[in-house]
């Protein structure tokens, strides 16, 4: 009975983190995650990074989770955009990868 409920504990645990994006938010590790910076009082860059399991929207959800960390009283966005960024994934052959990267820099209110 116990090993049931174990494997039946860890099926959810894998499930959780491969389709919940929360699972990835972190800082900066390649591949993904958030870098931040203060540019001036109040003001900071933000860079979420996705990976290969990361939608742009998602992307944009835990940009926006780091931005209200850095800035509680919530934000006002000055300049942004979502591009993407090319990453390297090696194996046997080499080939390159699309990541969606959301950028943007906030004043805090």
């Amino acid at each position: 009975m116990k090993l049931i409920i174990l494997i039946t504990g860890c099926i959810f645990f894998i499930n959780g983190c491969s389709s919940n994006h929360q699972c990835e938010y972190r800082p900066y590790a390649s591949p993904g995650g958030y870098q931040d910076s203060m540019i001036s009082e109040n003001h900071y860059g933000v860079i979420y990074h996705g990976n290969e399991n990361t939608s742009q929207k998602d992307v944009k959800e835990l940009w926006g989770r780091r931005a209200l960390e850095l800035c509680p009283k919530g934000y006002s966005i000055l300049k942004d955009g979502i591009k993407t960024d090319k990453g390297i994934i090696k194996g046997r052959f080499m080939r390159a990868s699309v990541y969606p990267v959301f950028s943007s820099i906030i004043q805090c209110k």
